[in-house]
């Protein structure tokens, strides 16, 4: 039930703002954010088990993030998930063919929500509903839909939306607070929470990353183990191109 929102090209000074939690079975090896030994361009956690990232940006401004989308039925031998943002960071391809090209290639997987941009465009790719370009706007994902109704989806727009709208710098302390919410607007579903605080399943890491207008970037990872212990966080921050 990972949950993910975004700021494009709404506030004056940020073009880019990413706020959002991934939430995996806690038994499953990820190492933390880091600048890959493999892909010196990448900064991005990964996933230990099948070499891929739920989240990650390159030193020149490339960004792309995943969730799986619900239902999930995993086809015969289907490629991980985690492939299709490592594949896009990856590469240079213009978003908008890389898009194109994970479209036509969308039916090997489970269900996913893709987001992959640059500088210049940002695109949403599922096997569950129509790709599409994205126009400047607050958007959120989680398991359903593009901007679905989920009280946890749209209360990190909310954030952001209020956010772009003050023209203040970027409040990366005050975003990781509220994504560390463990209530849960649904009493009966404890995954309706932002934060999911399990023994077995829950919260893994808790992600902000902006990109200023000069190229200027903070990417900002927490993580978590079972029952939310708190394990760490990494800061790092990079110019990318103008």
């Amino acid at each position: 039930m990972c949950v993910i929102a975004w700021c494009w090209r709404q506030h004056p000074d940020y073009p880019l703002a990413v706020i959002g939690n991934r939430d995996e079975l806690h038994e499953r090896a990820a190492e933390p954010a880091h600048w890959w030994g493999d892909a010196p361009e990448v900064l991005a956690g990964r996933d230990a088990e099948a070499g891929g990232t739920w989240l990650g940006v390159t030193r020149g401004g490339r960004f792309a993030a995943v969730t799986n989308r619900r239902p999930a039925q995993r086809p015969p031998d289907a490629p991980s998930r985690g492939a299709l943002t490592a594949g896009f960071l990856k590469t240079a391809i213009d978003v908008p063919a890389a898009a194109a090209g994970i479209a036509a290639a969308a039916d090997l997987y489970a269900g996913f929500n893709l987001l992959i941009g640059d500088r210049e465009a940002l695109a949403f790719v599922s096997n569950r509903e129509s790709d599409r370009v994205l126009a400047p706007g607050v958007y959120g994902m989680a398991n359903a839909g593009l901007d679905e109704p989920a009280a946890k989806v749209q209360g990190l727009k909310a954030i952001l939306d209020q956010w772009a709208a003050s023209g203040d710098p970027p409040a990366f302390d005050a975003w990781l607070d509220r994504l560390a919410d463990d209530a849960a607007p649904d009493e009966d579903n404890p995954l309706s929470a932002v934060f999911v605080r399990g023994e077995r399943y829950g919260t893994r890491a808790s992600t902000v990353f902006v990109l200023a207008a000069d190229g200027r970037a903070r990417f900002v990872e927490r993580r978590f183990g079972a029952g939310g212990a708190a394990l760490g966080e990494e800061r790092f921050d990079f110019r990318a191109p103008a």
